[in-house]
């Protein structure tokens, strides 16, 4: 029997709080809430991304069924990437407008990362006192504090040159590991080597963990895979490599020289880099292009 596919979903239980929960998780769409008057306000929240999150699903199975009948996967990716900007661009929109009616409810805090990633600080600065510095204010100083980083990084990179581009050497770097120890990327010439940009705080870095750990069984005897941590605090960075138990090499960038020099545009960010240490490609985002070239490209080489 075929097992269904694994879906990931993101709930908020709120302490001295109660809900009431009906239907069936497994669809996110069925399920509907009631309860205390933060768990009143969150019903609301949901039904926010609902019919958006329904468009990402219906784009997700068009692009499978046309993969399964056999048409071109990169045209087919192509048209749902284009399909999932325009409804993120459309989500943005309805949410930030929501944020901006509702700034005194707590469930409204849970909002703030479904907005365009340059409005992320914006949106929270619009959060009344009471919310912006009542019970989600750990959750709200972390995200602030991570957006506000990479504005400065995004303007740094706009001031250093292109040096991490396809086809250039890839730039070398040295960057501590978790037992003390100090990591150069010159080192591991000769084999392939994928660096993969990531943090404990993002959630589509998290979701490509599983995937990513069956790639490195296959293909770990031919590549080396180095996680490159950013925008984390040394403890948040541990606890993290303690709780998804990584079996490739870790390393932080404790001051994001790396990943301004290399460019990075977004989370995850991974560069794959050849045995002669030139860089071959690089991908943003969790993408399914990254597992496909990578399968091509190492059971191609005959060396």
């Amino acid at each position: 029997m075929k097992s269904s596919p694994k879906k990931v979903m993101y709930f908020f239980f709120v302490p001295n709080e109660f809900v009431n929960i009906e239907g069936d998780f497994i669809d996110e769409y069925s399920f509907r809430i009631s309860g205390s008057a933060f768990y009143q306000q969150y019903a609301k929240v949901m039904d926010v991304g609902r019919p958006f999150h329904k468009e990402f699903d219906i784009a997700k199975k068009e692009y499978e069924a046309g993969v399964a009948a056999g048409d071109n996967a990169v045209r087919l990716n192509s048209i749902r990437k284009a399909a999932n900007r325009d409804i993120n661009r459309r989500m943005h929109s309805v949410v930030e407008e929501y944020i901006v009616q509702h700034p005194d409810e707590d469930a409204t805090a849970t909002l703030v990362l479904d907005v365009n990633m340059d409005r992320v600080v914006p949106v929270i600065r619009k959060l009344s006192p009471a919310v912006r510095n009542g019970r989600f204010k750990g959750y709200l100083d972390m995200w602030q504090e991570a957006f506000e980083r990479m504005a400065v990084m995004r303007k740094a990179r706009k001031e250093v040159a292109d040096t991490a581009k396809v086809g250039a050497m890839a730039p070398d770097f040295s960057l501590p590991t978790p037992q003390g120890d100090t990591l150069t990327l010159s080192s591991l010439r000769g084999k392939y080597v994928l660096l993969d940009f990531w943090g404990s705080w993002c959630t589509w870095c998290i979701k490509g963990f599983p995937k990513m750990k069956e790639c490195y069984a296959q293909y770990g005897d031919r590549i080396e895979f180095v996680g490159i941590d950013c925008n984390d605090k040394a403890e948040k960075w541990k606890q993290a490599l303690e709780k998804y138990q990584l079996p490739w090499p870790q390393v932080r960038d404790t001051d994001a020289k790396v990943e301004t020099t290399y460019r990075v545009k977004g989370y995850p960010y991974k560069v794959l880099i050849g045995p002669d240490g030139k860089i071959l490609k690089t991908y943003l985002g969790e993408v399914e292009t990254f597992y496909q070239e990578l399968g091509q490209i190492i059971t191609s080489d005959k060396d």
